[in-house]
């Protein structure tokens, strides 16, 4: 959601026009009951929906002068001002509005934004369905969820399911990534305190992208460990609590091709190869040797990349395939071990 603000203001005109401003989210959803209580006194409530809700205190304001009614000859226009001839001087702008409206009701009158004669609009004008209503006439099936973008819509769907609208049953064997997919595993916890190795076998279709992650907390810096491509380059970046320390491949890994990498972690010391690549190697800074991953372990990608510390400079999921994942010599069933994930399909061999 953006933290762009925008003012907002009320006209109410009784004969003598009176109007109140206030700064709202732009690409918020927000709701607006203004109420004409009695004679010149009238009362607005406002409440904006991003992530979650958040109220603004209502206000109330009167109107100067004797008039205490409204009476109305013309149509009712929204979004736009319309054929108002005489009464622009009384209106702040001569821009219409930029955006969506989903709900207008005026006493015990709810319009419908449809035609007639089903609907109460006579006439539009370059009047387009809001971006962010496309999940409602294309629902995601199974538990998936919509998520929208410039110009569609798509389905992030549940482990298991796939097709636009996560109509088909899948049955994973070796997990492709599309670049909004992820799996959620169990926590590593204290079973990579001092010690962490990890084999990966992958194929990339993007130079960029995170491969696996887990850390202590959800926000802000604390121990984690991250493997991820970046410019065509595997890194591995760690924190121990007293700061980052970073592993980088010598060369870049070709696309569209198998690749092994070997990661071990020893107390403060980590050691890196891929493929037949040199191996690289690395200490973390400061005296702390213990690792603690009490949170989830993401592969192929995260839900929210705010949960990922700033110093891993990558912020897209990984786009490929991802054939074995062992961790202490251990391997992971990356498919059946999984809590959930989204939008994992099945690997083109």
């Amino acid at each position: 959601m953006s933290s762009q603000k925008n003012r907002y203001e009320v006209y109410h005109d009784a004969g003598v026009p009176c109007h109140v401003k206030l700064a709202l989210g732009i690409k918020n959803w927000n709701f607006e009951l203004l109420c004409k209580l009695q004679n010149n006194l009238s009362w607005l409530h406002f409440v904006t929906k991003s992530c979650g809700s958040t109220k603004i205190p209502n206000m109330k304001f009167w109107h100067d002068g004797l008039f205490s009614r409204i009476t109305f000859r013309e149509p009712v226009f929204i979004g736009g001002r319309g054929n108002t001839s005489g009464l622009a001087e009384r209106f702040p702008t001569d821009r219409g509005f930029v955006g969506c409206v989903r709900l207008l009701q005026a006493n015990d009158h709810r319009y419908d934004f449809g035609e007639t004669p089903a609907g109460d609009t006579v006439k539009s004008q370059e009047v387009e369905e809001c971006s962010t209503d496309k999940c409602t006439r294309s629902p995601c099936q199974h538990g998936g969820k919509c998520v929208t973008t410039t110009n569609s819509s798509i389905c992030l769907c549940p482990l298991g399911y796939t097709g636009d609208l996560c109509e088909t049953i899948l049955d994973l064997q070796v997990p492709s990534f599309n670049g909004s997919s992820y799996l959620r595993h169990p926590a590593l916890g204290d079973s990579a305190l001092s010690w962490l190795d990890l084999d990966i076998v992958f194929k990339t279709q993007s130079i960029d992208g995170l491969i696996l992650y887990e850390g202590y907390q959800k926000y802000g810096s604390a121990d984690f460990i991250c493997v991820y491509m970046i410019d065509g380059h595997v890194e591995f970046t760690f924190d121990l609590g007293t700061g980052t320390a970073s592993l980088r491949s010598p060369w870049t890994v070709s696309l569209g091709e198998w690749h092994r990498l070997w990661i071990s972690r020893t107390g403060k010391l980590a050691v890196m190869r891929v493929d037949n690549q040199p191996e690289v190697q690395v200490l973390s800074p400061e005296a702390f040797t213990q690792l603690s991953l009490p949170l989830s372990m993401y592969i192929g990608g995260v839900p929210d990349f705010d949960t990922v510390p700033a110093q891993i400079k990558v912020r897209t999921s990984f786009k490929g395939c991802i054939q074995k994942v062992t961790i202490n010599e251990k391997p992971l069933q990356i498919v059946r071990g999984a809590l959930s994930g989204a939008n994992v399909a099945n690997c083109p061999h």
